[in-house]
């Protein structure tokens, strides 16, 4: 498959940084010579070195505060990251905003609940965390529901 190089993609990955494909965006701009292991999220600095690229960039700014321009991006895909975002419905406004009005946003490998089982859900992610030693990763995760997805027509 081959994909056309003009294309602006956004990659959400969690709350504190995401990737951008072919963004003319210089102050947020990070290379792969000035992204390291201490200064950045380790991922984003493996993604740095595993898909070195002349035409992709690596962003590490927070979704809500940077300053990216309105109606620039082709496709946006959020990958198994909306539950580490406290509002589903703040994050698809600021979502819609950046996409293109004829662009696609991807929401991929994230739990999403009926309303009637968030609270299960909940239970289970705190005893799942629990059980693994890191209690405080329950603040961080965060159980959205279908009807969020709904009330933005998706």
């Amino acid at each position: 498959m081959h994909l056309q190089t003009n294309l602006k993609i956004a990659i959400i990955h969690k709350k504190e940084y995401f990737t951008v494909n072919n963004a003319n965006l210089k102050n947020l701009l990070y290379s792969k010579n000035n992204l390291s292991s201490k200064s950045t999220s380790w991922s984003l600095y493996e993604n740095s070195i595993l898909f070195n690229s002349s035409n992709i960039f690596w962003i590490y700014a927070d979704i809500f505060t940077c300053s990216l321009p309105e109606n620039y991006f082709d496709f946006i895909t959020m990958n198994a990251s909306i539950q580490y975002f406290p509002s589903l419905n703040d994050l698809l406004f600021r979502i819609k905003k950046l996409v293109k009005p004829t662009g696609e946003i991807h929401i991929l490998d994230s739990p999403l609940y009926e309303e009637n089982e968030v609270e299960v859900a909940r239970e289970r992610t705190r005893i799942y965390y629990c059980n693994a030693g890191i209690k405080t990763m329950t603040e961080y995760y965060h159980h959205h529901c279908w009807q969020t997805l709904k009330q933005h027509r998706f």
